[in-house]
């Protein structure tokens, strides 16, 4: 088993979690609610500024056992303490959320300290590092070394994503100093089967591990990996222990690569204003840099694709530079 090529197995099955990006409240109660009855007992979610938190999670909690827990994902969007907290003590009213991830940039120190001095439930970072989606300033959230984020315990726990070499050596970090991580590698389920090998070796893999491969329409293994009783086992055969379908792999290998669409997505506020952007990335950094305001009651998205009109055209020109407010 790849397991035994990588370091002493401690777990004969790991914790794992569910994972989809931000939705609409009703369908992340409707995910929520697959997540449970595909075995999982915890899901995590994105949350961005363009929806109400505490509208999702209270959706989202109609739907699924008293076991089940979420872990909400902010990638620093709540911007600094003062906007944090608030939010952070209504969502903390909800027994089914387990934590949150990276709420502020995690740059700042200071702001960590007060959220967790305030905020009860657990808090991961991202070990080491940054955590925003803001490309065209390299310095908005540089993050800061691991040193820094244990010696002022800015964390119960950790996010890591590297290779089995650092994961392991991370690993022996946090027993040290007594901090547990989760592992996250994006991908199917060959990488599922990965991530379930790398975090058995781990003694303090003791968050749920996800690798979002629930999200695909088909599967690439002969018997589809699945948890039980929100744990998965790992597979014992020979490498990841997992029977590929060839089938299934030649069929997807041969389709022609799908067409990019154009879109425009839309924040929608309660009072009727309407902020429209040309792409994602343009409307990450809108919030970030504070240009417009989120997580308000009510707030929601929509998205609107290219359908040929001259009225799309002529508003996707406009945004294409820079966000434009209509009514």
């Amino acid at each position: 088993p790849a397991h035994a090529l990588m370091g002493r197995q401690h777990h004969e099955d790991v914790p794992f979690a569910y994972w989809t990006i931000d939705l609409p409240p009703e369908v992340f109660a409707q995910q929520a609610a697959r997540a449970a009855s595909l075995g999982y007992r915890a899901y995590k979610f994105k949350c961005r500024p363009w929806w109400d938190p505490i509208e999702q999670v209270a959706a989202a909690s109609e739907a699924v056992p008293d076991d089940f827990r979420f872990w909400l994902d902010f990638n620093g969007h709540l911007r600094n303490s003062d906007q944090a907290i608030p939010i952070l003590k209504e969502l903390e009213k909800f027994d089914s959320v387990g934590g949150v991830e990276s709420p502020i940039p995690q740059r700042d120190v200071d702001g960590y300290k007060r959220i967790r001095a305030e905020f009860k439930k657990p808090i991961a970072i991202h070990y080491g590092s940054g955590c925003c989606h803001v490309r065209s300033d390299p310095t908005y959230d540089p993050g800061t070394s691991a040193e820094t984020q244990i010696i002022n315990n800015m964390s119960e726990g950790f996010v890591l994503g590297g290779d089995v070499d650092a994961t392991i050596g991370i690993d022996r970090v946090c027993q040290e100093h007594k901090k547990v991580f989760w592992i996250q590698h994006v991908g199917t389920t060959l990488r599922a089967a990965f991530v379930t090998h790398l975090a058995c070796v781990c003694q303090q893999s003791k968050l749920s591990h996800l690798s979002a491969h629930d999200l695909w329409e088909e599967d690439l293994l002969v018997e589809p990996l699945a948890p039980v009783n929100a744990r998965m086992k790992v597979p014992e055969g020979p490498g990841l222990g997992v029977e590929p379908d060839e089938g299934q792999l030649d069929k997807l290998v041969s389709q022609p690569p799908r067409e990019a669409v154009r879109k425009i997505s839309t924040v929608v506020y309660p009072s009727g204003d309407r902020w429209n952007f040309s792409n994602e990335q343009q409307r990450h950094e809108a919030f970030y840099f504070g240009e417009v305001p989120g997580f308000e009651t009510g707030i929601k998205l929509e998205v609107l694709e290219d359908d040929g009109s001259e009225e799309f055209a002529r508003l996707f020109e406009q945004c294409k530079d820079a966000p434009v407010k209509t009514d």
